[in-house]
Parts: C-alpha cells; structure tokens; sequence
C-alpha cells in the first residue's frame, strides 16, 4: 500500500536566507535529518532543482520534492496527492450562493456529495457503516487523537451529530472520508530543524529541497511525522543508543519543540466530515545534541545549514515564520486564524 507523506502545506522562502558559508557542522552539536518522502512519479517528471546557492523568487516557493512553483500551496497539495492517491478526480461538490449558508444552522436544506476514495495511507478509519467501528470523537481514542488540535485561543471541540463529525468551518459541498485518513481531524505536522551560531539563526535544509519534515500523524503531542521519527529511530540505533534511551530522546525532542503555528487551514480535501488542521513547529538542535549528531553521522551528504537574513534569535524566527507562513485565506471559521500571543 502506498504511503505519501502529505501536501506541503507551507513552503519556506529561501529569498530571507544570506548565501554565506554555513557553520561547521563539528562545531554546533552537528544535526541533520533527511526527507525520505516519496514523491508521485508526475512531481519528480516536472522537477525543476532550486540550488541552495540561488535563492529562489520571493513569488516562488519550494515544494518537498524540490519544485519551485508559483502555485498556490492548496493548488500544489490538491494535484500532486491526487495523483498519490488516487487517479479519481474529486466529484463536483454542492455549491452556495453566499457564504452564510455555509454554516451548520443554516436552515437550507443540504446534503454534501459522497466523496470517498479507497484508503493509500499506511491505515485508514473504516467506513461509519462498519458495526465493528466506534470512534470516541472529541477525545483520545486509543492511539488516535480525535480531539481539535490547540491553539493560542485554546482548544475548541467540533460538533457530533448522528454518530459523525461535523466540520467546525462549516459546510464543504462534500460529504464523507475524501482523500483522508480519519474521521473528523487529520493532523499534519512540520518539522523545522534550527540552530544558533554567534548571534545568528540556521535553518537545516536538504539540498535542492525542503527543509521541513512533515506528514501525518495520529498523535499530535508525542509523535513525530513518519519520516522523521523513522530516521531518528534508525540513527540511534546504527549509534548503539540502547532502545530505551532512543525514545527517551526522540520524545525529549519532541517534548522541547517550539509550536509557532497550529489550527485548521482551507484545504482542497476538507469535507463536512473530515478536515485538516496543522501543526508547525521548531526543534533546536542545540538543546538536542546526541539526537541531531546521530543525523549528521549518517547523512551528511544530503544537508546544509541556511543562514537567515536578520533573523538573530528564537523570537525572531517565530515572529518571521508566522507573518511568511501563514495563510492570507485563513478565514475566522479556520482555528488557525488565531495571532493571540
């Protein structure tokens, strides 16, 4: 079964890096990490490289699998996951007139097109119809967070109605599990990999690519995406860490990070049913030595350290990441839209 690692939600822009000599990797507690996502065979064709010595266009962005694109970053995830997923197109959805009967106590009659497509990620929630299926909604259900992702603003919860979810954004003109892998939030995360050096901040970036590890995950307080949880485990190990000491590790890295952006998003995908909400956030490798030296050990081949442009400290990394990064579309009905400090 194929697995992808997700839509590239939000692209770094490489245009605030200085293209200067990065540090010495020997001298910072060394980190790497590698992006072992797989790319659709259609994205690798339309590659086009983006060289960490030529910064790209302020109106182009770089993708996970290393395009520069002018697209919006929905318009990229919508085509290439559908393309990874499935070869359907989506059905046509219900459409409104005017925003207000998109919300839930509209009293206009409603019912979303039937989007489901057959599961491509490693697991999949069943269908609502399976007896066997009894998902605990706004709670911890075993392994699988089934609760909204917390914000600024705190923690919100989505209405259930006849054993389903509802969107909290209101209605998408689809009804069902669309391209997603569970019934109500689906949470995808990005890892930003940062040190500091002599009162300058550096970001991890894979050559001619991201530099962000992301995918998603079910449990959105202790776990890394796959690709990066996989590779840490794989590092460790090929350094002789004893088993327990790896998770104590991974999980002190995971428990250190810093979130700078989270909530729900506008997203091709969403549907009245399940939806997508994001969760960025930074790991410092300088508080995270023994975790990033096993990286750069075993992979040093693939990695450079970015130097950015006017960016000193953590705050100030922050403060850029969320005026760059987050979405002019994020509406009020999107958790994310949330800027309180």
């Amino acid at each position: 079964m194929a697995f992808f690692t997700g839509p590239s939600l939000f692209n770094l822009d490489t245009t605030y890096f200085r293209q200067e000599k990065p540090p010495s990797l020997t001298t910072i507690g060394r980190s790497t990490a590698a992006f072992r996502g797989r790319c659709p065979p259609q994205a690798r064709r339309s590659t086009t490289s983006a060289s960490p010595e030529e910064p790209v266009s302020s109106e182009q962005g770089v993708d996970g699998c290393g395009r520069t694109t002018s697209a919006s970053a929905e318009e990229r995830a919508s085509s290439e996951q559908q393309h990874a997923c499935s070869k359907e197109s989506p059905p046509e959805p219900v459409l409104f007139s005017r925003p207000e009967k998109r919300l839930w106590n509209s009293t206009n009659p409603y019912v979303g097109v039937k989007w489901n497509v057959p599961c491509c990620w490693d697991t999949c929630d069943p269908p609502m119809s399976d007896p066997l299926f009894k998902p605990k909604f706004n709670a911890k259900d075993g392994k699988v967070d089934r609760r909204r992702v917390a914000t600024k603003c705190g923690r919100g919860t989505y209405h259930v109605g006849k054993g389903m979810p509802y969107n909290p954004a209101g209605k998408t003109g689809y009804a069902g599990l669309g391209y997603f892998r569970r019934w109500g939030p689906n949470f995808y995360v990005k890892v930003l990999l940062t040190m500091k050096q002599k009162d300058q901040m550096y970001v991890l970036c894979k050559k001619n690519s991201s530099s962000y590890f992301e995918g998603f995950v079910d449990d959105v307080e202790n776990e890394f995406p796959k690709n990066l949880q996989n590779l840490l485990e794989q590092y460790l190990y090929e350094d002789n860490v004893p088993e327990k000491e790896r998770k104590m590790l991974i999980q002190e890295a995971r428990k250190s990070s810093e979130q700078y952006l989270s909530g729900s998003i506008p997203h091709p995908w969403n549907t009245d049913n399940a939806w997508i909400e994001i969760i960025n956030y930074l790991v410092r490798c300088e508080k995270n030595q023994k975790v990033c030296n096993a990286f750069v050990k075993h992979d040093r081949e693939d990695h450079v350290w970015r130097p950015w442009s006017n960016v000193h400290t953590i705050r100030d990394m922050v403060v850029h990441l969320k005026r760059h990064q987050k979405h002019s579309n994020i509406t009020l009905e999107y958790s994310a839209h949330c800027t309180k400090e």
